[in-house]
């Protein structure tokens, strides 16, 4: 799916870039090659993450009223995606190459991450609900279908619920 395609495309970037890009290399290639890697995992989590949530099982929308969500999905992929790309400090730069696009103001802009939170926590919330009314008004076949993927999805967001109001360390 474009989940994984996007997650890999990331993870290729970044390990070509680790083991045969020159650290402070300005080709062009490896310059985009970066920008790739660097908007990759943002467009995967932000974008195609809650778009396969919403199409899931038969790659429609449940109604015409969940719409919105796709277009706050994008601007959400748009908000991080900027804040993965664009400032001084990205995924790529401890390689020592930058990507081609640079604005440093967007990392200094205190109000983009908690736009990109919110909006985020829309999407995903509304992506959720969609599939409980989708499991609602679905048959015995399509809600045995729906019923894992929800699951999954809850125990997902609980996660990253728990870890932001706790203020968890990842290792």
């Amino acid at each position: 799916d474009e989940v994984t395609i996007a997650s890999l495309l990331r993870d290729a970037g970044y390990a070509t870039l680790a083991w045969l890009a020159a650290p402070g290399s300005s080709a062009l290639g490896w310059r985009l090659l970066a920008d790739l890697t660097n908007l990759g995992w943002a467009v995967a989590v932000t974008f195609f993450l809650p778009m396969t949530l919403l199409l899931f099982p038969d790659a429609a929308l449940p109604s015409r009223r969940w719409r919105p969500l796709v277009g706050l999905a994008a601007l959400n992929a748009v908000l991080l995606g900027s804040l993965a790309a664009l400032p001084d400090q990205t995924l790529t730069v401890p390689l020592g190459v930058h990507g081609l696009l640079h604005w440093s103001a967007v990392g200094e802009a205190a109000w983009v991450p908690v736009a990109s939170e919110v909006v985020g926590l829309a999407v995903f919330g509304g992506a959720l609900l969609a599939l409980v009314a989708r499991y609602r008004s679905a048959g015995d076949q399509v809600r045995r279908q729906l019923l894992w993927l929800l699951l999954g999805s809850v125990a997902m967001v609980t996660a990253f619920v728990v870890n932001d109001l706790f203020r968890l360390e990842s290792f």
